[in-house]
C-alpha cells in the first residue's frame, strides 16, 4: 500500500488524497478541488470543469455561474478562441438541437436559414425573438402547426400585439372559430 497522501516534494498543500475508502481527493493550495468516488466525480466550491481542444485552448467549460444560487453554467469556446461556435445536443448519436453563435437556438436542423431551404424542416427560435418552423410535408394531413388547447371551450389560440397592445387575434368560442 501506499501512504494516505501523495505529496509533491516542496509543495506540501498540493497533493493527492485518499482520504476515506472508495475516494480519492486532488487537493491544490490546502483545499481539495475535486474528488473521485464511487458515486462519481465531485468539485470543489465555486471551481469549474474545463474541457481542452488539442490546441490547449478551452472548447467548452462547466462552471457555478452564481455561488449563492446554485445555477449551472454551459459554456462553449468561453474563451472566444474559435469562431462559428456552436453548443450542441446529441441524442442517440446525432444532433438534435444547436446554440449558434448567434445565439439563434436551432432544433431539428443546423440551418440559421430554414425560411430560405427548399426541402428538410426544423424549428429556429432566433436571437433577436423571430421564430421559423419548416417542414418538408409528407401528407395533406401532415400539418405545420398543430395548436391543442385542452381544458377550454373558449380561448385565444393566437393573440397579435404591437407595442404590448392587443391588436387582433386568433380562437375558438366553442366550436366557432373567432377573428
Amino acid at each position: 500500500g501506499i501512504n494516505a497522501n501523495l505529496t509533491h516534494n516542496g509543495d506540501t498543500d498540493t497533493r493527492l488524497s485518499f482520504s476515506a475508502n472508495d475516494q480519492c481527493d486532488i487537493v491544490c493550495s490546502g483545499t481539495t478541488i475535486g474528488s473521485f468516488t464511487t458515486d462519481g466525480i465531485a468539485i470543489g466550491n465555486n471551481k469549474r470543469i474545463d474541457i481542452l481542444d488539442t490546441s490547449g485552448h478551452r472548447s467548452g467549460m462547466l462552471n457555478n455561474s452564481d455561488s449563492g444560487a446554485n445555477s449551472l453554467r454551459i459554456s462553449a469556446d468561453p474563451d472566444n478562441s474559435g469562431s462559428s461556435t456552436s453548443l450542441q445536443f446529441h441524442v442517440d448519436g446525432s444532433e438534435k438541437a444547436r446554440v449558434n453563435s448567434s445565439g439563434s437556438f436551432l432544433i431539428g436542423t443546423t440551418s440559421d436559414s430554414i425560411f430560405n431551404d427548399t426541402s428538410g424542416g426544423g424549428f429556429n427560435l432566433k436571437a433577436g425573438g423571430q421564430l421559423v418552423l419548416a417542414k418538408e410535408a409528407t401528407s395533406a394531413a401532415d400539418p405545420l402547426v398543430l395548436l391543442n388547447d385542452t381544458g377550454q371551450t373558449t380561448n385565444k389560440f393566437i393573440v397579435f400585439s404591437q407595442d404590448g397592445t392587443e391588436k387582433c387575434n386568433l380562437g375558438l368560442a366553442g366550436d366557432n372559430a373567432t377573428i
